[in-house]
């Protein structure tokens, strides 16, 4: 399941998606698990001050430790691959003048700039995390061995407090527990 609602008033958006699972088979629940605690652990090993491709860099080779694989590709970053995440666009720098009168077109320009305005967490970003910045970790991880178990992502926000603080925003627990996915609590 996946969602991007928007704020009307500053048109931040607010990702959210996660990969449920109703079944019994353990390799697969183990799978899920997993992937949850490579966002966490992705999440505790970045700091501000790295910059985009370092954080993918990090990303990338806590999944390899994990053997699971991220093949993920974006549409508006063809030649990227092995995106892990991007930017909150507007946590880090104010919208322009012309952009809000693009914001407040209509819902397609609005979506349009926004999904430009992104930076892409690849290996090719020399944008720097910084505080008062928020980032997605959203890897979309395989088994790459064994074919039955499905691809699973985890869409969290990283926010990097402008104290230099950071929290990571899930919000899966109720849902897990709405599903009985009580192994991921």
């Amino acid at each position: 399941m996946y969602a991007s609602p928007v704020d009307r008033e500053t048109r931040i958006i607010g990702d959210f998606g996660m990969t449920f699972y109703l079944g019994k088979d353990p390799a697969i629940i183990n799978h899920l698990k997993k992937c949850l605690d490579i966002n966490r652990e992705i999440f505790a090993s970045i700091k501000a001050g790295m910059n985009l491709s370092e954080v993918q860099r990090l990303g990338m080779k806590i999944i390899s430790k994990n053997r699971v694989s991220n093949d993920v590709v974006s549409v508006t970053e063809p030649d990227s691959t092995g995106i892990i995440g991007h930017t909150i666009p507007a946590s880090y720098e104010e919208w322009t003048k012309e952009e809000m009168k693009i914001l407040q077109e209509s819902w397609t320009t609005a979506k349009d700039l926004i999904s430009s305005k992104r930076k892409f967490l690849s290996g090719a970003e020399t944008l720097g995390l910084k505080n008062g910045m928020a980032i997605t970790i959203e890897p979309r991880l395989i088994d790459a061995k064994d074919k039955k178990i499905p691809m699973a992502s985890y869409h969290s926000i990283a926010v990097f407090h402008a104290d230099g603080t950071k929290d990571l925003l899930e919000n899966f627990n109720g849902i897990f527990a709405l599903t009985n996915m009580d192994y991921m609590l």
